[in-house]
């Protein structure tokens, strides 16, 4: 399927782009040396969706939730090892996993160059 305008591409990377991006794990931090580069915001109501997003739209390839409510974009991640789930115990207001003190919870950004063509 080609798509006829960028409302409906935009439309189709919302319902099935955003919602298929991984959680790859919970990774130590650094306050003086950061495992992602880039902080984008800070919002106490922030998802997965959205730092996510945020890091698609600026074309990076990972996005890391810390204290439920930093988002961070970076192209690499884990200089500093993964740690336990457990301690990644800041949840969102979706459930999922958004980091903790000094932990980021680490998810997978699909680039919206990839999407795939249906047709």
């Amino acid at each position: 399927m080609k798509y006829r305008s960028k409302q409906m591409l935009y439309s189709y990377i919302f319902f099935n782009i955003i919602g298929l991006n991984e959680y790859l794990g919970c990774f130590y931090d650094d306050i003086v040396n950061r495992d992602l580069e880039l902080f984008i915001a800070t919002n106490d109501k922030i998802t997965p969706e959205q730092c996510v997003s945020g890091c698609q739209q600026l074309n990076y390839l990972y996005a890391g939730i810390q204290y439920g409510s930093e988002c961070r974009c970076a192209d690499t991640f884990g200089r500093h090892g993964q740690a336990s789930d457990d301690d990644c115990d800041y949840f969102c207001t979706t459930s999922e996993r958004c980091g903790g003190k000094d932990r980021n919870s680490i998810y997978k950004v699909i680039s919206i160059e990839n999407v795939p063509d249906k047709g």
